[in-house]
């Protein structure tokens, strides 16, 4: 009995050790042919565009236009420089489906005028009044580029023309004066800036923007006055000179969708841009003050 035993263990052992030698690998050192999973593919993100449409308060602090004296009859006070004005811009951007870079167009028209009215008497009676207006177009295209965390570098070319005038006459006792005055310039230069956004909340961000431009044109100025007392005086300017531009600017932004609104501050300079009426000389034009502006996003 015990001889059958041994041999049938035997025989166990002999079929186990041939199965495992001729049998297929164990887990452990099997190798399964896995297939690669496809590679994800991301929609191609389409052509961005926009538009913008802003409105503006400026101030002004020159006094440019101040003809305080110009009969020569008397330290009269008349300054019709202007305190403030409105303006707007309109702005058209667009980055094309697979590029790195947008392109922007922009169109800005500021306006401002001033009055200046003085009264005296009796016994002698002595009137004065001038008035003055300045306007300042610009147009700018630009090519800008995302940099990352929400900073965009842009560099591009801006058209600027400046038109201001002034009349202001003066009457004392029969005796009376006339001036009249006015100065333009045109010109255009390179343009380069940097804007950058900061996230406040999921719709609320900070928004700063500067930029600075060199502009290159040509300053004409013509005046002409006459005086009961002093005759005729006629004079005019014509001169080519760069006007170096400034600008500065932080607001709030509110995005809802495709649609923003943004309030904020503006600065603007231009060196030499303006004339003084005073002596003809070129003077600066400096404005601040409060924007709102509305931008609406499409496509993309």
């Amino acid at each position: 009995m015990q001889f059958v035993q041994n041999r049938l263990l035997s025989g166990i052992s002999v079929v186990t050790i041939a199965a495992i030698i001729g049998g297929p690998a164990l887990a452990a050192d099997a190798v399964y042919d896995v297939p690669t999973p496809p590679a994800v593919e991301y929609p191609a993100e389409g052509t961005k565009a926009w538009v913008s449409l802003e409105g503006r308060f400026n101030m002004f602090s020159s006094n440019s236009f101040d003809l305080t004296g110009f009969t020569y009859y008397a330290n009269v006070p008349l300054d019709p420089s202007p305190d403030s004005g409105w303006g707007g811009s309109v702005e058209i951007g667009v980055k094309p489906a697979g590029m790195d870079y947008d392109f922007v167009g922009r169109f800005t028209y500021l306006d401002s005028d001033g009055d200046a009215l003085y009264e005296y008497g009796p016994p002698a009676y002595v009137f004065a009044e001038a008035d003055a207006e300045q306007t300042l177009m610009l147009a700018d295209f630009e090519v800008g580029r995302e940099l990352g965390v929400g900073t965009r570098l842009h560099a591009g070319l801006r058209f600027a023309h400046y038109d201001s005038d002034v009349e202001a006459y003066y009457f004392y006792s029969g005796e009376y004066a006339g001036f009249v005055a006015d100065s333009t310039f045109t010109g255009i230069g390179p343009r380069i800036g940097i804007d950058h956004s900061m996230g406040l909340t999921d719709s609320l961000s900070l928004d700063l923007s500067v930029a600075g431009a060199a502009i290159y044109g040509k300053r004409q100025g013509d005046l002409a006055g006459y005086s009961t007392l002093n005759g005729s005086i006629f004079n005019s300017v014509s001169e080519n000179l760069w006007v170096l531009n400034g600008e500065a600017s932080a607001g709030l932004t509110y995005t809802a969708g495709n649609a923003s609104i943004t309030g904020g501050y503006r600065v603007d300079y231009f060196s030499d841009i303006a004339a003084d009426f005073r002596n003809g000389d070129s003077a600066d034009y400096l404005s601040h003050g409060p924007f709102l502006k509305a931008t609406f996003k499409l496509g993309g």
